[in-house]
């Protein structure tokens, strides 16, 4: 018997096709997770082994879906972590919050010139004339939550969260962990890290973990793809696109129909990121609880997954109580 095998095509599952990336949710991407899943889970017994393959892992991922971003991630986990060491070892109150606040403002400005450069840029050239040409600018997959993950970690320095600073391969687990780096949620450096020590899914209470990950991923994958992608395609889109070839009624569902898309898709993101993570032992928050039920405008943020900078800045300043 003759076997052919194309190892082109085989090699080509680990690189980079930026016409293609990696799509969270995807076939490709949970056949890649099944295989990552059965050596992590050979790996397990041995923490500091499972701990690097799932490093590794992340990276991995975060490659096939971003390409060259990685440096940029990377880079961002290890100067922060640099910060962070210095931070812990200044006694010094003032020299503290000085080398907390220079990297406040380096992180937020690196996120705000990949998000917002060209939105300033055309505002400013409004009030003059000719014609704005944007910048070359891509956005890097996930920026908001990494930077946000990072400054949570140096938040948690600062208040003294850590009574020993976590080594620098566990501080990178925690800053790229592929299931929840792209659509969040931002999880608390204090609370995630520790966790890389515990036997979840050997101790007692991880037991009945395996099934709650199992529904929460197929709950996921039902919500993104099935649901919200369809609609999306089939109808939401086609409407938005040419809106004057359609009634008033389907306009107006297609309105309707972008709430639901919207819902179903942050909704459907979260589930697998938590069911993802859950699987390789790690618990994180669920930051999406039912936010249509809100009562009011402050009830529906809390619910709600908030993907903006405001935003973010707002949790920050009023969680860490800082003034």
């Amino acid at each position: 018997m003759n076997f052919n095998i194309d190892f082109s095509k085989l090699l080509g599952l680990f690189a980079y096709n930026p016409d293609s990336p990696l799509q969270f949710g995807s076939l490709t991407f949970l056949f890649m997770l099944a295989g990552g899943l059965l050596l992590y889970h050979i790996l397990y017994p041995n923490q500091k082994l499972r701990a690097w393959f799932l490093l590794l892992f992340s990276l991995f991922i975060y490659y096939k879906i971003g390409g060259l971003f990685l440096i940029l991630l990377v880079g961002v986990g290890v100067v922060n972590y640099g910060f962070g060491y210095l931070l812990f070892k200044t006694a010094d109150i003032d020299k503290r919050r000085y080398l907390l606040w220079l990297m406040v403002v380096i992180n937020i400005g690196l996120l705000g010139y990949f998000k917002y450069t060209n939105f300033i840029l055309e505002s400013v050239s409004s009030f003059g004339e000719g014609e704005f040409t944007p910048l070359d600018i891509i956005l890097p997959i996930g920026i908001s939550f990494y930077i946000f993950k990072v400054l949570s970690y140096l938040f948690d320095i600062y208040y003294e969260k850590f009574e020993e600073l976590p080594a620098l391969d566990d501080f990178m687990l925690y800053v790229t962990f592929f299931g929840n780096i792209q659509a969040g949620p931002i999880d608390r450096a204090d609370e995630f890290i520790p966790q890389g020590k515990v036997n979840l899914l050997t101790s007692e209470e991880g037991r009945p973990v395996i099934g709650l990950a199992a529904f929460y991923l197929i709950s996921g994958v039902i919500k993104k793809l099935i649901i919200s992608d369809y609609i999306s395609l089939n109808f939401i889109n086609r409407v938005f696109e040419d809106p004057l070839r359609f009634t008033g009624a389907e306009n107006l569902l297609a309105i309707y129909g972008y709430s639901i898309q919207i819902y179903f898709d942050f909704s459907g993101y979260s589930d697998m990121a938590v069911g993802i993570a859950l699987l390789f032992g790690y618990k994180i928050i669920d930051n999406f609880n039912s936010p249509y039920k809100a009562t009011s405008v402050a009830d529906f943020w809390r619910k709600w997954h908030i993907r903006f900078l405001a935003g973010c800045l707002i949790i920050f300043l009023v969680h860490y109580k800082w003034g």
